[in-house]
């Protein structure tokens, strides 16, 4: 049987910007047109495989997934998920930092 740890963090450290072809009619010093929009934070989460004894699998490597939207985000984790067999592992283990 398979155990598997799964921390979804949030992105403190780390926001971004997309950019929305609404420009604001205004320039930069060095001639450029200037576009505003709001910041995004990156959703990400980690899943790992355990052990026997509940240490990182040295053998495996973990899966990253991150998503600006939550939605988006639940769904990459379901899909790896499922993929996974998660039905099947002995244990599963979710981490959290605590982060909305």
């Amino acid at each position: 049987m398979t155990r598997y740890s799964l921390a979804p963090t949030s992105s403190d450290w780390w926001s971004g910007r997309t950019r929305i072809r609404q420009y604001s009619g205004t320039y930069t010093n060095e001639g450029y047109e200037q576009y505003d929009t709001a910041w995004r934070e990156l959703k990400l989460f980690v899943i790992d495989i355990l052990d026997e004894e509940g240490r990182l699998a040295r053998t495996e490597l973990p899966i990253y997934g991150c998503r600006f939207d939550q939605e988006h985000l639940f769904s990459l984790l379901e899909s790896y998920l499922s993929k996974l067999k998660i039905k099947d592992a002995e244990s599963v283990q979710l981490l959290g930092d605590g982060a909305p």
